[in-house]
């Protein structure tokens, strides 16, 4: 079998092995081939019509409670959820902290594989950037069932593009906020860490016209000398052009 061949093999398992609506941000964690992502998806899909001809259908991932504590943390309300994981407001249970945070927890049926592993780069990822315009790591830690978590920073707003809509803000004021997330970007930039999935849905804006860059998922770190963190290395050229490619702000 070649290596693609096992790629979209595994891909397509991935696919399956999580609900459908979380499957296109989990293929696109997995990889960075978009043809790949693509046949998977699209492989998944199929599966999914063929139905009762195939001889032994995926069993659909048992229904789980929503979790009411979380380590230290007693849970409010769901905040929302992504392709990797569920986000909850929360509130620490001990009496040792007073504030609310935002809870991250790895969605049911995505521990074990690489999901773990991908779970557990952001929070390096994350730990390693302070700026005021990127959602801030608090703590982290492992469920009871074991799959990880992060605490981060609460953020309460409306994606970038419905704030300026509602807003109704004009030219200048739009081009402030979108110049407030370019320098959060250049930050991470320079602490070697690539974003690769920005978009509006990933920016929120607070009431205050604060915007905060969300969801470091799909993210890659990269070191000092130029290798990806994640998985294969990399000379100087490719992180310099890495730094260049689609979903990458630049200066």
């Amino acid at each position: 079998m070649t290596d693609r061949w096992k790629q979209l093999e595994e891909l397509v398992q991935a696919a399956l092995d999580c609900p459908a609506e979380r499957r296109s941000a989990v293929v696109i964690a997995l990889s960075d081939d978009s043809s790949l992502r693509a046949e998977a998806l699209e492989l998944a899909a199929a599966h999914d019509r063929a139905g009762d001809f195939l001889e032994h259908p995926a069993e659909p991932l048992p229904e789980q409670d929503e979790p009411t504590t979380i380590g230290p943390y007693r849970v409010i309300r769901r905040l929302g959820s992504g392709g990797m994981g569920d986000v909850y407001l929360a509130r620490r249970d001990d009496q040792e902290f007073e504030r609310e945070v935002a809870v991250k927890l790895l969605a049911p049926g995505l521990y074990g594989r690489d999901f773990v592993r991908r779970f557990r780069a952001e929070r390096q990822i994350l730990a390693r950037l302070d700026h005021p315009n990127i959602a801030r790591l608090y703590d982290g830690g492992t469920y009871v069932d074991g799959r990880p978590y992060l605490v981060m920073e609460p953020i309460e707003g409306a994606p970038l593009h419905r704030f300026c809509e509602e807003r109704r803000l004009g030219l200048s004021e739009r081009l402030a906020l979108v110049l407030a997330v370019c320098d959060a970007v250049d930050y991470a930039h320079h602490r070697l860490v690539l974003h690769l999935d920005l978009k509006p849905e990933n920016i929120l804006v607070m009431a205050d016209g604060t915007p905060k860059l969300l969801d470091f998922g799909v993210a890659k770190l990269l070191d000092r000398g130029g290798v990806d963190a994640a998985d294969h290395p990399r000379g100087p050229a490719a992180a310099h052009a890495a730094l260049r490619q689609p979903g990458a702000a630049r200066r």
